[in-house]
């Protein structure tokens, strides 16, 4: 076991527990606007202002939106969200375990071969999709805006 293992893996977890949490963050998001969306259009149409073309247009926008969140939430699995942030915070726990092994004088081999097979239960484990918006505000996160050490550079 040596240290380059040590931090690509590290690089990995940081990059794949940051991705889930910004894919959950997205999916939040996405779902409140939705919500938004479609209350203020729809309170827009039922309020009469003298502007029946305005009224129309804000009702089939409440339409589209509320058809729109039936879809997302009837394609996606009940708990993703909860999900996302369980797998993240999974990533995470690897993460810590793996710059502080990486810190220490010597390597524990014992620890290292017990990240190295709770990793390879991770990467085999059933997880929801990482947004690929996701992964690119993870990325951006991480290197530009230093949400994370990155003791693996």
């Amino acid at each position: 076991m040596n240290k380059e293992l040590i931090k690509q893996w590290g690089e990995s977890t940081a990059y794949s527990a940051k991705s889930h949490f910004k894919s959950a963050d997205i999916k939040r998001l996405w779902i409140k606007g939705l919500v938004i969306i479609n209350l203020l259009f729809a309170i827009i149409s039922i309020i009469e202002i003298g502007l029946p073309d305005l009224v129309k247009y804000c009702g089939i926008v409440s339409l589209i939106a509320s058809v729109l969140l039936l879809v997302y939430e009837s394609q996606e699995d009940k708990n993703t969200l909860k999900r996302h942030m369980s797998i993240g915070d999974e990533y995470l726990k690897l993460h810590y375990e793996l710059q502080e092994l990486f810190f220490s004088d010597q390597i524990d081999v014992a620890k290292a071969e017990s990240i190295s097979t709770r990793l390879k239960k991770m990467t085999n484990k059933d997880k929801p999709i990482i947004h690929q918006i996701g992964k690119w505000m993870a990325k951006r996160a991480i290197e530009k805006k230093g949400e994370m050490t990155t003791w693996w550079k």
